[in-house]
């Protein structure tokens, strides 16, 4: 959908402008992520959205909006938390123009069998 579009463009800017960091950055998921050359990785997605039928002439609409960050493991989970907590603190303080609300529900850390550490 094109909303959606917008809102990972949207975010995937404002990442890119606010975090200091020499980083990849996509709005959706990438064909492909090289940690060998770029070691980090800033992907936005949005998954398991859902309609609500306010109206006739109205709908809402809930999603899951994730900010996945993927990095070489050998780094260890010091160097993600640094990365997470530079996105929590903007998503704090920003409104994001698509999006009538947004808060933070989960994070979660996974080791892919590439041993690339991923936050979401």
């Amino acid at each position: 959908m094109l909303i959606h579009k917008k809102i990972r463009e949207e975010l995937t800017a404002l990442l890119e402008a606010d975090i200091n960091l020499d980083a990849a950055f996509y709005a959706g998921r990438p064909v492909s992520i090289d940690l060998e050359n770029q070691p980090i990785a800033i992907v936005v997605l949005i998954d398991k959205a859902t309609r609500q039928k306010n109206t006739l002439c109205d709908d809402e609409w809930a999603a899951t909006l994730s900010v996945v960050i993927y990095h070489k493991s050998f780094e260890g989970e010091g160097k993600l938390d640094d990365i997470a907590e530079q996105i929590i603190h903007l998503l704090e303080n920003v409104e994001l123009k698509h999006l009538a609300s947004h808060e933070l529900v989960q994070y979660e850390y996974e080791k892919d069998t590439q041993q690339r550490m991923v936050y979401r």
